[in-house]
């Protein structure tokens, strides 16, 4: 079993850093409503050092970006850690990441699209479970509370198991029916894709393989799946959980939803789409290097260990 944070607790303080892009003019209501939003849940929040430090595309130096990171590990104090927006920029990060601080103090650690890099690395080197789940940033735009309220439900309640089912918010749709269980890892396509080769690739031996993206065209997204399925990513795999694809346009007449069925469906593999994780309006928090049952003929996705610990 994976090194399980301590659930975090009212009064409790939350650490907030920039790793990847930058807050900039576009995003910096949304991120400080974000911030207030989590006071008003009763936290308290400590932003790093450099968390508005602007360098071009990224949010500082990668040094800089990366002290943050371990300041908030190394920071006793702090007990969950939340990334104020993706982006990109945490693949440069890892020379200068201590992962031993790392494993000698587990947190509660949150984010999602190129934040992607960063929960595979911690939990498959580190060997905590982390949070896919929403920003700072998304926290400010969550007018509903959706969001917010899975996610802190998620990460202060010890709970044994618990199962995210079909809900108003969305419809999952099984694309191959079967059931498996194992490990969840991955997130973010693009990001995952720029793992691959390197030293820091993810491990999807025996893993179910979540998949999520923003703003590619179907072409795309069949390039990317097919370096997966090239790699032997997609084969070593038990199940895939398919995310939002938000903003993905067609590509010559075909569809995204096409290019999933044309590399998936013939892997055999159970298969879900449509879960509400990644770029989309909803956003719920799913456990990085927890141990899940993938059932697509119920259409539940059901998390079989506690994820964070009292």
């Amino acid at each position: 079993m994976k090194l399980r944070p301590q659930a975090l607790k009212p009064g409790n303080i939350i650490g907030v850093i920039s790793p990847a892009s930058p807050i900039t003019k576009d995003n910096v209501d949304s991120f400080e409503e974000g911030l207030i939003r989590l006071k008003g849940l009763g936290y308290k929040i400590l932003l790093g050092k450099h968390t508005y430090y602007n360098n071009g595309y990224l949010a500082g130096t990668d040094k800089q970006r990366a002290y943050d990171l371990m300041e908030m590990f190394n920071n006793k104090d702090v007990s969950a850690i939340i990334c104020s927006r993706g982006g990109y920029g945490t693949e440069r990060l890892i020379n200068n990441i201590d992962l031993d601080v790392v494993v000698k103090n587990p947190k509660i650690f949150i984010g999602y699209s190129n934040i992607t890099f960063l929960l595979n690395v911690f939990s498959q080197y580190a060997d905590i479970i982390t949070f896919h789940g929403p920003t700072v940033k998304d926290i400010g735009t969550d007018t509903e509370g959706y969001n917010v309220n899975f996610l802190i439900n998620t990460i202060t309640l010890q709970k044994n198991t618990y199962r995210i089912s079909p809900s108003t918010c969305s419809k999952f749709i099984s694309l191959v029916s079967g059931k498996c269980t194992g490990i969840l890892m991955g997130g973010n396509l693009t990001t995952l894709i720029s793992s691959i080769g390197t030293c820091y690739e993810v491990d999807t031996k025996g893993k179910i393989l979540l998949l999520e993206d923003v703003n590619e065209s179907a072409y795309r997204i069949d390039r990317m799946l097919t370096i997966l399925k090239s790699s032997g990513k997609l084969d070593d795999c038990s199940g895939i959980i398919i995310g939002d694809f938000t903003n993905c346009e067609n590509s010559y007449g075909r569809s995204v939803f096409d290019v999933l069925n044309d590399i998936l469906v013939p892997l055999g593999k159970p298969a879900i789409y449509n879960v509400p994780a990644g770029h989309g309006h909803y956003n719920v928090t799913l456990p990085i290097g927890a141990r899940i049952e993938l059932d697509s003929i119920s259409r539940t996705i059901t998390v079989l260990e506690s994820v964070v610990m009292l």
